[in-house]
């Protein structure tokens, strides 16, 4: 190796912790995005508390807030994977009901993702 790799190597190292702060680090989320098949985007703020029913192709989902964060309690769904998933609180986050056409995405200051998809 030539003293210009290492030197390329070096400034990788030092530079790496920087690049995952700066770009991957996650922050506490403001709002949740609730989507479903029929109906527009409702937008929500984190805080209060509170529970709330959508109507999904299939049935009544019910996503609970609390203390800035969310999730799934109850779904029509037969698999139950979107109440497994738990909890979500950060900008980004995304929890779905398939089954039933009904997502829950945490929205921050800053979007970390360009689209999601499903």
């Amino acid at each position: 190796m030539t003293r210009a790799d290492w030197a390329l190597l070096l400034a990788l190292l030092v530079s790496l912790p920087w690049l995952y702060l700066h770009f991957w680090s996650n922050e506490p989320g403001q709002q949740l995005v609730i989507l479903t098949e029929t109906g527009p985007p409702r937008i929500l703020p984190l805080y209060p508390d509170q529970e709330l029913h959508i109507q999904g192709t299939l049935g009544d989902s019910t996503i609970r807030i609390e203390q800035g964060r969310a999730r799934f309690t109850a779904s029509a769904c037969s698999n139950k994977v979107c109440i497994q998933r738990g909890w979500i609180a950060e900008t980004g986050e995304t929890s779905a009901c398939l089954p039933n056409r009904v997502s829950i995405q945490i929205l921050g200051r800053d979007a970390r993702y360009d689209a999601v998809n499903f």
